[in-house]
């Protein structure tokens, strides 16, 4: 793959040969789905080679080498059922990151899909977010929800 593509990017860098995000597969919410379908912004169809390739050149960049240099407080939110960006390479990125345990969270939200503020029951996750920037980055969860190894789960 990175042999075919570096070859395509030469001779065709904007052939589109990469299958693009189905709005269907970002947000549970029926109306946002159909105002991205409508959206002339929005990349329907297939993903051009460079983009594809200048995305992959940006993750390789965020090797484990490099992951541990990050020492910041940190929260992520993910969806349990978002079937664009791998939960598990999420988890393996939160446990190689060298922030210690009590200023880091990873949230599993059960059910939610990519687009998780644009996902019913976004509210949740607003709340987190907004509690932790006006903690000044350093409140993760309520007490109840504590996890040894900052992961929480959350219905």
């Amino acid at each position: 793959q990175n042999f075919f593509g570096g070859i395509l990017n030469l001779v065709a860098p904007k052939a589109k040969l990469v299958d693009a995000v189905r709005p269907e597969d970002m947000t549970r919410d029926k109306e946002m789905v159909q105002d991205v379908k409508n959206d002339v912004l929005f990349n329907h169809g297939k993903t051009r080679v460079r983009t594809g390739l200048e995305i992959k050149g940006a993750m390789d960049k965020m090797d484990a080498a490099n992951r541990s240099k990050i020492k910041i407080p940190i929260m992520i939110l993910q969806g349990t059922a978002d079937v664009t960006t791998s939960i598990t390479s999420s988890l393996d990125f939160f446990g190689d990151i060298a922030t210690p345990v009590e200023k880091k969270r990873f949230y599993k939200l059960k059910g939610f899909f990519h687009e998780i503020f644009n996902d019913p029951g976004r509210d949740k996750a607003l709340k987190l977010v907004t509690k932790f920037v006006a903690s000044g980055f350093t409140h993760m969860t309520d007490d109840a929800h504590e996890a040894k190894d900052g992961i929480v789960e959350l219905d």
